[in-house]
């Protein structure tokens, strides 16, 4: 005999990815965390933040000229313990001649 216990709905689609509209990707993919609201009730969109390697990889740069452009504080990013998180939208507006930066 054997024991075949049925799983709950929502259990067998964890591991579905993010392609399916159950996974755990689900929301994200739907856009539901796209925005943030304010105090003001106004809507702001949740910046694009990668790691110098992943950053390296999309934009073909070396690892260690990003992490030298974070040094020298020519591109926006956060730092969170040792880990350097890069905000993908302004690095591509650097990278495309935009230049000036914010302060951090």
């Amino acid at each position: 005999m054997t024991n075949k216990r049925k799983a709950h709905p929502d259990v067998a689609t964890i591991g579905a990815g993010k392609d399916t509209a159950t996974g755990v990707g689900a929301a994200v993919q739907r856009g539901v965390h796209d925005h943030l609201t304010t105090e003001n009730n106004q809507a702001q969109e949740i910046p694009i933040m990668l790691t110098i390697r992943e950053a390296a990889r999309k934009s073909g740069l070396s690892y260690d000229a990003i992490r030298k452009l974070c040094l020298q504080g020519k591109i926006v990013f956060i730092r969170i313990g040792t880990k350097y998180l890069i905000n993908w939208l302004r690095f591509c507006e650097f990278l495309n001649g935009g230049g000036e930066v914010d302060s951090q």
